[in-house]
This record gives C-alpha cells, structure tokens and sequence, in this order.
C-alpha cells in the first residue's frame, strides 16, 4: 500500500490494482479533509474535475472532454505542473505527475 502526498499533506491511501506503462492505478482511500483549508478544497476541486473526463473518453465526446481538460489546466495547473506529488511506501519516497481520479474512489498515477 502507498500513501499519496502533495507536499507535506497526506493526501491518502492506495492499493495498486493495474498498470499499463505509463500509467498504474489502484483503489483510493482519501484521508484528508476537502474543508480544511484553501488547499485541500483546491485538491478536492481538482480530484471531481479528473472524474469528469473519463466517461467523456468512453462516450467519444472529445470536443467536450478538449473543453474540460482546458479548464483542469486553466484552474490548477499549479497543482498539474507541480513537483510536490509523492508517494510513499514505508522509508521510500518517489515523485510521481500529478493523479487523476477517474473514479470516486480509483487513482492513476506515473
């Protein structure tokens, strides 16, 4: 099990269950509390805005999801172009891109 952090928030946990280079996913647990602060309702923010791009992609609705991934960029590419993502197992710490949440309680990383 990992534990996925941005900075020094934990974010939560996550079983790997899959992976297709670049990218694995796992079942996602999420620890932290979206109301906290600024920052924690951004990344809350941030995880439902990925949601919303893969039924676009199943249903072929590329025009709309063009329009949605334009809007994650233009509302949180502090978040996507940040090196702060990291996940930990045990001692071991390794940066990863920003994660998607494709589902409510499913992440992708690489």
């Amino acid at each position: 099990m990992y534990r996925l952090f941005y900075g020094d928030l934990e974010i939560g946990t996550i079983t790997r269950t899959g992976g297709d280079f670049p990218w694995n996913w796992g079942k996602f647990e999420q620890v932290f509390d979206p109301e906290a602060s600024d920052l924690t309702r951004q990344i809350e923010a941030y995880r439902r805005m990925t949601a919303q791009k893969y039924p676009l992609i199943e249903a072929e609705e590329f025009e709309r999801l063009h329009e949605i991934e334009e809007k994650l960029f233009q509302d949180f590419s502090d978040l996507i172009e940040s090196d702060q993502w990291r996940l930990v197992d045990g001692e071991d710490s390794w940066g990863i891109m920003a994660p998607e949440f494709p589902e409510e309680n499913i992440v992708a990383w690489r």
